[in-house]
Parts: structure tokens; sequence; C-alpha cells
């Protein structure tokens, strides 16, 4: 019996299990990983590209460099880690990496980032030990390990380095957990340099940015977007009311504006107003160290009664990515927003935070899993909680199409328990 070589043709999914599944080629192409293929999918002609990567194993993770050129496919063995890098702008493999740890069982690889330079790369790994791998590729070795979980019985979610240091300044990433975010220096070492406070125990962080050399973008499961310069807070977004106040209407959106509110969060706390009754955007004085919204006596409850993925909670925000004038930031109600924010050093009057754009996502339960930005950050696809991809280009949305155009169908969200063919079309 002669062997037939099977060759792929298309795939109906992705790999549901990866958080971040969705990266920029071009404004025609978006990537994304299937079973233990890379997939690269033209976008106008419907047509698929599959690039295999995994022999031994699967994929756990996949990451993007920030100038978009390279993508690592992480995939985790017990005893090693394989990194493979894979060329966006050539479409093939280059080389791959192996990474030895000193554990016998498989690790789950939470999260993952390149530095700037595309040199190092950190791996986050989960529960129990929640490590952190800081690994060169110039090397081939780990730098450094270390735990980056406080919390007993805490998690971690995401793992971001500072794109916008300052060269006379030592490079830094973030690192954001359910009540926590640590700040760590790195170099020929990891060091963490300080911690912001931790939020009130039944609020949790759900993402976060850079948006400065020391400025930090944060959403939570209430809704809430805080923003930090260093150690402070000095914005307090309410995001849900903010939405609530644009309703979305295409002949307000281009004039509307939502300027900084200046308020004594003193007097507000001190005349127990609530946060539905306070002013969407509140500015804080930069020495202002405490969360208005903070309730010590929920200390204790402990973690393990927490959600500390904020999945329990609607108005949680998904998703925020930082763009040239500010960020992107979506959550409930199928709303995908560009908050303007710019701040300059030394001069807290001069800062300005508005929103600036809204857009339609598919349907108001529709919440976002994944976003992928163009170099310059005006072209985007993301992807749906639904395995739907879809894309937006900023700069040529109207008042009249503010909506994101599906790019692909709804992929199915579980598993496969039946399949038939069709008489009357080809599937």
């Amino acid at each position: 019996m002669s062997l037939v070589a099977i060759s792929y043709n298309h795939v109906f999914g992705i790999n549901g299990n990866i958080e971040n599944n969705v990266f920029f080629i071009d404004e025609g192409m978006v990537m994304f990983s299937s079973g233990k293929h890379i997939v690269a999918y033209n976008v106008e002609y419907k047509v698929q590209r599959f690039f295999p990567i995994c022999d031994e194993g699967q994929i756990d993770y996949v990451v993007q460099t920030y100038d978009k050129t390279l993508i690592a496919i992480i995939e985790s063995l017990p005893g090693k880690i394989l990194l493979h890098l894979f060329d966006v702008l050539n479409l093939r493999s280059t080389i791959s990496y192996e990474m030895k740890t000193d554990k016998e069982q498989k690790l789950d690889i939470v999260y993952a980032s390149f530095s700037d330079e595309n040199d190092f790369i950190l791996i986050q790994t989960g529960k129990p030990d929640w490590i952190l791998f800081y690994y060169s590729f110039k090397l081939s070795k780990i730098i450094a390990t270390d735990n980056t979980c406080p919390e007993e019985n805490g998690i971690v979610k995401e793992v971001i380095p500072n794109y916008y240091y300052d060269n006379s300044k030592n490079k830094v990433f973030s690192v954001l957990g359910g009540h926590h975010i640590n700040i760590y220096e790195y170099s020929n070492q990891l060091k963490k340099v300080y911690s912001y406070k931790k939020l009130s125990q039944r609020e949790v962080y759900c993402c976060h940015d850079w948006v400065g050399p020391d400025k930090i973008v944060a959403g939570t499961s209430y809704g809430r977007i805080l923003i930090y310069d260093k150690k402070a807070i000095i914005h307090i977004i309410y995001y849900n009311n903010l939405k609530e106040e644009l309703k979305l209407n295409p002949s307000e959106l281009e004039n509307s504006s939502f300027k900084d509110e200046e308020i004594n969060i003193n007097e507000t706390l001190k005349k127990g107003i609530s946060n539905e009754h306070t002013a969407n955007i509140i500015n804080l004085d930069s020495k202002t160290m405490n969360d208005p919204d903070y309730h010590p006596e929920d200390d204790v409850i402990p973690n393990s009664e927490i959600n500390l993925l904020g999945l329990d909670n609607e108005d949680r925000i998904d998703i925020i990515k930082s763009n040239s004038t500010g960020f992107y930031v979506s959550g409930s109600n199928g709303i995908f927003s560009n908050i303007q924010y710019i701040s300059e050093e030394n001069n807290e009057s001069s800062n300005i935070c508005q929103l600036i754009q809204s857009f339609s996502l598919p349907s108001p339960n529709t919440r976002i899993k994944a976003l992928a930005l163009s170099k310059y950050k005006e072209f985007i696809f993301v992807l749906t909680d639904k395995n739907q991809f879809l894309k937006l280009n900023t700069e040529l949305c109207s008042s009249e199409n503010n909506k994101f155009i599906p790019v692909t169908p709804l992929y199915h969200v579980g598993p496969i328990i039946s399949i038939d063919t069709c008489a009357r079309n080809l599937l």
C-alpha cells in the first residue's frame, strides 16, 4: 500500500487555551496558532498558510516582538521549555532554543514578553511556584529567575516591559497579579524596585500597559481604569459611566470630549459620595498614594474566596493597550474605546485625559480576548471570546462607520462532538 502525504488546506478554529492568540503581519494578513501549527491567514483572499512548529509537545504560548518582526512559539515539556523563533517578515521558522528547568513536570506558561531589542525574553510560569524566567538569546541561557507572586493563593496575569524607558535609567518591567503590580529592573539580574499599593480585596486587576517612562494604566474587575505615576495614583476613570455618557451616538461622536474634571478627592470622601455620583474622570494629586475605593475591612477575605481573574464581574476591563496618543480599552457592552492620554513631566495641570473614539463590536455581549496592533498602532486585529477575528482601521473610521469588520466566522469554543458533509455545498 502506498502512503499518501496529507497537506492542510483550511482550519476551522484556533487554540482556545492560548490567551494572546492573534498577531499582526500586515493590514491584509493575521497570524494565529491552531493545533501544532502557526497559521498565516490572508483576510482578503481567504487563504491560509500552515507552518508546523512542534514535534514533541504542543503550542503553549505565542508572543510577538515589539517591532512586529519575530514571533516566539513556546513549547513546555517536562524538564525543559522550547522556544521556536519565527520570522514574520519572511514567513519562515528560524532557530529554536532549549531552556532547561529543574522541574520534572511540565510548567504552565502564563505570559511571555520580549525585551525591546529582542535580545531577551521574560517567561512567566504558573502555579504553584509562579517562577519568572529571564532568558538571553545571545547567551542561550537563563540569566535569572524569581518568584513573582507575593500573595498567598495568588496569581500572576501579565508581565510587560516598559518600552518607553529613558536611556539614563535601567530597563524595567511590570508584573500584574490579582491585587498587586510590582516593578522589576532587569539587566544582569532581576531586581524588584517597588510595588503599588494593593487593591481592595474584592476588586482585582485584569490588565495593564505602560503609557510613559513612569506611568502605567491598569484595568480592574470593577470597570475602573487606574493611571499610576510611579507609586502614586494620578487618575481614576470610571469607564462604564463614561461609556453611558457617550451612548455611541455617531452624530455626537466627533464632537464629544470628556475633559478632566478637577475634584478634591478628600472632600468627596468626607461627603461619602458613591462612585455613581462622582466624576467619570478624577484627577488626584501626584502625592496621593491611597486608592479612594480601598476598603480595609475586606482584607480578612482570603484569596481562595475571590475570583482573581475577575471573570465573575460583567463590568470588568478586558483589554488595555497603549497607542501613540494614549490607550485602547474594552470591557462590557460590546464597546471598544480610544482614550487620549497626554501628560507632561513636572506639569500635571497640562495633562489631557479624554475619550476620543468608540467602536462597536458585533453584539453587546461580545468581549475581546486578545488584540494585535500594527507597528504604528492604528490598525487592529482582535480575537473575541467566541473565537472570531475582527479588524478595524481607526484612521479610516467615520462617525457613520465605527464598527469592527468580521474577518472570520464564529469558530467553535468547545470540543467538536460531530461532523458531517453537506450534500448541497462543499464544506
